[in-house]
């Protein structure tokens, strides 16, 4: 089984291409992508190839608004399950700051964004993402739940 992904290449030259299903580290999950939604600086990226000051040096793969399915658990995940439905924060911040210990994660100078260069994106069949900033959604339907 591969993973499909959409990689955007430069400025509107987005391609569908097959990469390994990643393994998910010892504190994240590997998610089955359900819904991604489509945002401004996707857009950007697409037709500009940068967004704001960050600039697209190499192939990255779109998209960071997604949902999905647990499917598989790092060795140290406790509070996911397989088969929970889940929405990313898309954001993961160094958790070590003092903004993110006081709770202020979302203004951490040092957070890594999905879809951000030079890290990829969720608009993806399979993702890998830290489980504490999965977040379980008990209302989620998708069209395969039928």
């Amino acid at each position: 089984m591969s993973n499909t992904c959409a990689t955007l290449y430069g400025d509107r030259i987005l391609e569908l291409d097959e990469r390994p299903i990643p393994n998910p580290g010892k504190r994240d999950v590997l998610l089955l992508i359900k819904s991604v939604g489509i945002c401004g600086s996707d857009l950007k990226y697409w037709a500009y190839g940068r967004c704001g000051r960050f600039l697209m040096e190499s192939p990255m793969v779109t998209g960071h608004e997604a949902s999905g399915v647990v499917v598989k658990l790092g060795k140290d995940v406790t509070t996911l399950q397989i088969g929970d439905r889940v929405a990313i924060e898309p954001g993961i911040p160094c958790r070590t700051c003092d903004l993110c210990k006081r709770g202020r994660y979302n203004l951490c100078t040092d957070v890594i964004f999905c879809a951000t260069p030079p890290v990829d994106g969720n608009l993806c069949q399979f993702y890998t993402h830290p489980a504490d900033f999965c977040y379980k959604s008990c209302w989620a339907t998708y069209n395969d739940d039928r």
